[in-house]
């Protein structure tokens, strides 16, 4: 091979080294919101049997992720928003209502949104500890 191809090669197994990096920097960080066993997360995901439990026994409050609008489209009954989009502002509010000791339950859209795994990061830094995911349908 001539010196430019080998150039060429060299650097093209460069770049796609870089590319690799970098996804592999995004999706660690994106994984690591999601996953309830890490030590910065002190949630856990339920399902629809414990999230009836909980909803029957009225132990907790559900907390709805998603935006303003859908929310107000409906909702679980007695829920209260805490729009992801929003959450700067919005939470403001809700730390005025709510002890961080108070049993939560976010939600979203269901198995394709991750707003309620984000939601719950954010939450677990600002202090609240006893925080559920629930994953599935009501």
């Amino acid at each position: 091979m001539n010196t430019l191809k080998r150039g060429k090669i060299g650097f093209l197994i460069l770049l796609a080294f870089i590319f690799g990096f970098a996804l592999f920097m995004i999706f660690k960080k994106d994984s690591s919101s999601i996953m309830s066993n890490e030590k910065e997360s002190s949630y856990v995901i339920i399902g629809t049997v414990q999230a009836k439990e909980r909803f029957d026994k009225q132990t907790h409050i559900f907390v709805d992720a998603r935006k303003n609008l859908l929310y107000r489209l409906g909702h679980i009954k007695n829920a209260v928003n805490l729009p992801l989009d929003s959450f700067d502002l919005a939470v403001i509010k809700f730390e005025k209502k709510f002890q961080k000791n108070i049993k939560i339950i976010i939600y979203c859209d269901g198995s394709n949104c991750s707003s309620s795994y984000i939601l719950a990061d954010k939450l677990v830094k600002r202090g609240y500890r006893k925080i559920e995911v629930f994953y599935g349908k009501l």
